[in-house]
């Protein structure tokens, strides 16, 4: 599992290195890349995204249909999962929303 992470940072670096260019690079986690290495990262982080929400679905549902769902520690368990993934879900909409406003409005 570290490997993959090493691996993934690795690749990203090495594709943003060889892609690099003259665009300002704005305070914000999804602007810290340029030129395919910032294509090559959002990406990434967009399959991440869905890729939790998907897993999250899926789960929830497997064990509505095994009726463990109506237990209610699951409940409180999955009330508190939902919580986590909304919130993971605003913060990722609000960074990306702040990142384009911000690409749009201010001219430097």
């Amino acid at each position: 599992m570290i490997s993959s992470v090493f691996l993934y940072l690795i690749l990203i670096f090495t594709i943003s290195y060889n892609t690099l260019n003259d665009d300002e690079v704005l305070c914000f986690v999804p602007d810290g890349f340029t030129g395919r290495g910032k294509d090559f990262w959002t990406l990434t982080q967009v399959v991440i995204n869905i890729s939790v929400i998907v897993v999250y679905a899926k789960l929830k549902n497997a064990l509505k249909q095994q009726g463990i769902l109506n237990s209610h520690v699951t409940r409180k368990i999955f009330k508190s999962l939902f919580m986590l993934v909304a919130f993971y879900i605003c913060g990722w909409v609000v960074t990306i929303t702040l990142l384009v406003a911000t690409r749009v409005f201010v001219q430097e």
